[in-house]
């Protein structure tokens, strides 16, 4: 999200739930005088999708990445809850925007729902990360 802002970005909104990445991230925020423009939700991300349609107030993401713990990928249970993840993130994008999702490269993701299209994939090392074209008209 501080990368997007030094890219341009108006504004920006933070989910996380770990306390120690919060501090971090409240601290970087203060560091790099943003925080008028960065919104920091306190908040599991799996179940965030309330707080941020209402941090929205009507408008849409143009950007979402989502990066979920690793585990959550090698299981069909932590797979389905990512599924969700990215499917939430889908309802509140404008449409033909992207979704970026941070995995491991030894997951793939076929036959994940992901409601977007894939439209690009590369790895570093042991991550992948794959960009999904936000679908028009998901609800």
């Amino acid at each position: 999200g501080l990368e997007c802002l030094s890219r341009g970005a108006g504004r920006v909104i933070f989910v996380e739930r770990d306390r120690s990445a919060l501090e971090g991230l409240r601290n970087n925020i203060r560091a790099l005088g943003v925080e008028q423009i960065c919104d920091v939700l306190a908040a599991d991300a799996y179940h965030a999708g309330l707080l941020l349609s209402e941090k929205l107030g009507g408008r849409r993401l143009g950007l979402a990445f989502i990066d979920p713990p690793y585990a959550h990928m090698e299981t069909p249970q932590g797979r389905n809850r990512v599924d969700n993840l990215v499917d939430m993130a889908a309802k509140l994008m404008e449409p033909g925007s992207l979704m970026v999702l941070r995995h491991p490269a030894t997951v793939s993701l076929e036959g994940m729902a992901l409601h977007g299209r894939s439209v690009r994939e590369l790895q570093y090392g042991s991550m992948a990360i794959t960009w999904l074209r936000a679908e028009a008209g998901v609800k």
